[in-house]
């Protein structure tokens, strides 16, 4: 584990009361920003959208190697009504994975995986209609980019290559609706980073992660 990684298992293991009050802050926070999103992001019924699964490949290292992405399937409410102004996907990489790169710096696996889980989870509140279990969800979902927000610390992210990928040739095909994506991904990931010193900021990226699902779900069916 690296060092940042062990520096936050320390500080897991003998919290001050100051952390103490922080993650209670977290909490109450998270709370109401789950009430919140419930009333603005309503579940749309099925009559009205379109369910699907996407894979999202994100780069582990950030050298751009593609043997080195990691690709996680994630939910996305489609829209069922086609957008004109809405560019269709190139017609070589039909099949091809979401690419979005936002990390420079080397991330070990074990700050990695809360960030792949907690998209994960996000992806499957906001599809749920359940207001209880979408709550449930977002809630597991914000804690586990918490916990990866504390472990990147201060590591500053941009947002690099977006696009469909091959993962084959390691070919990325740009797109306008993934690039918009991943800045609201950056944007998310920043705000959870600035949680770590206020909590209000939790809120702030809960809405960045809506956002860029909402934009993912504007990308033309296949």
């Amino acid at each position: 584990m690296g060092d940042h990684a062990h520096h936050y298992v320390e500080s897991m293991d003998h919290s001050s009361t100051k952390g103490g009050h922080m993650k209670t802050l977290y909490r109450i926070l998270l709370a109401m920003a789950l009430v919140a999103s419930a009333t603005l992001f309503a579940p749309t019924s099925p009559a009205h959208a379109l369910l699907a699964k996407r894979e999202l490949c994100l780069d582990l290292n950030g050298d751009g190697r593609f043997d080195k992405y990691e690709c996680i399937p994630i939910d996305i409410i489609m829209e069922k009504e086609f957008d004109p102004w809405v560019p269709p996907i190139p017609p070589e990489c039909l099949t091809c994975p979401i690419r979005i790169d936002i990390i420079e710096d080397i991330i070990r696996d074990e700050v990695f995986n809360p960030f792949r889980d907690g998209l994960q989870l996000y992806s499957k509140a906001i599809v749920t209609e359940d207001p209880e279990r979408m709550a449930r969800l977002k809630q597991e979902a914000v804690e586990q980019l918490l916990i990866f927000s504390e472990l990147l610390g201060d590591t500053k992210i941009n947002l690099g290559t977006t696009g469909f990928v091959d993962l084959e040739s390691g070919k990325v095909y740009e797109h306008p609706i993934v690039t918009e994506a991943g800045v609201h991904l950056v944007d998310a990931v920043r705000s959870f980073q600035q949680a770590q010193y206020d909590p209000a900021f939790v809120e702030k990226g809960m809405h960045q992660l809506d956002m860029m699902f909402e934009q993912l779900g504007r990308l033309p069916l296949k």
